[in-house]
C-alpha cells in the first residue's frame, strides 16, 4: 500500500490564515524596534502609520482584514448553521470591513484638536473593528460546542473571548484614551491570538485524509 496516499493534508485555508497572521505580528514587532519614538503603553499600535516605516503598517490592516473575512469564509463552512455561527459570520466581515476603513483613514499622533474628520473616521472603524471580532469570537466559541474538532476547546475559547470584551470595555467605557490606552490595546491583541491559535490549531489538525490511490484498495485485498 502506498503509505503516503493516505496520509493527512492539511487544508489551505487554515494555513493561508495563519501565514497572513504572521505576516501581521511580524509587521507589528518590527514597528516596536523601528519606531522607538513611540511608548507601546501610552500609545496604540495605529500611531506606527505616521512614522517613517508607516506604510508597513497600513499593510498590516489590510492583511487583518483578509485575515477576518477569510475567518468568516472558512469557519462558515465546517460549523454547524446555528445563528451563533451566523452571528459569528457577520461580524467577522463587519471587522474586515472594520479594518480597511482604518487602512483607508489613518490615524494621526498625538490626536489634533479639534479632531479631523479623518480620524474620527478611523476611530469609528477601529471601534466597529475590535467589538465586532470581540463578540464575533464569543458567538463563534459557543458553535464549537456543536463541532467536534472545536469541542475540546470551547470552553478555553469561549473565556478567552469573553476577557477580550470584557477588557475592550475597560479600554473604551472605563478608562478611554488612557495613559495605558497602548498597554490595554496590545492585551486585546494578545488575548485575540491566543483565540486564533485554539481556532486554527484543532482546524489543520483534523485535516481530512486524502482518498486511497487508485488501484490501493485493490492490490491490497489481492494480496490478502
Amino acid at each position: 500500500m502506498n503509505a503516503h496516499a493516505l496520509t493527512r493534508r492539511p487544508p489551505a485555508l487554515p494555513l493561508i490564515i495563519t501565514a497572513l497572521v504572521a505576516y501581521w505580528l511580524a509587521v507589528v514587532a518590527a514597528m516596536h524596534l523601528l519606531e522607538p519614538e513611540f511608548d507601546p503603553v501610552a500609545v496604540p499600535m495605529s500611531a506606527y502609520v505616521v512614522g517613517a516605516y508607516g506604510v508597513w503598517m497600513t499593510t498590516s490592516f489590510f492583511a487583518a482584514a483578509a485575515i477576518w473575512f477569510l475567518l468568516a469564509f472558512g469557519l462558515a463552512k465546517v460549523l454547524p448553521p446555528t445563528w451563533w455561527t451566523k452571528a459569528g459570520i457577520v461580524l467577522f466581515c463587519i471587522a474586515g470591513c472594520g479594518e480597511v476603513v482604518m487602512g483607508f483613514f489613518p490615524a494621526q499622533w498625538p490626536i489634533p484638536q479639534p479632531v479631523p474628520q479623518q480620524i474620527v473616521i478611523h476611530l469609528i472603524g477601529g471601534l466597529a473593528t475590535f467589538y465586532a471580532v470581540a463578540l464575533g469570537s464569543i458567538s463563534f466559541s459557543v458553535s464549537f460546542r456543536g463541532a467536534d474538532r472545536w469541542r475540546p476547546v470551547s470552553t478555553a475559547a469561549i473565556v478567552v473571548s469573553i476577557l477580550m470584551f470584557a477588557t475592550l470595555m475597560y479600554r473604551w467605557v472605563w478608562r478611554p484614551l488612557s495613559d495605558m490606552d497602548g498597554l490595554i490595546q496590545r492585551i486585546i491583541v494578545a488575548l485575540m491570538l491566543v483565540w486564533f491559535a485554539l481556532v486554527v490549531i484543532p482546524w489543520i489538525r483534523w485535516a481530512p485524509r486524502a482518498e486511497p490511490a487508485a488501484g490501493v484498495g485493490t492490490s491490497a485485498s489481492a494480496g490478502a
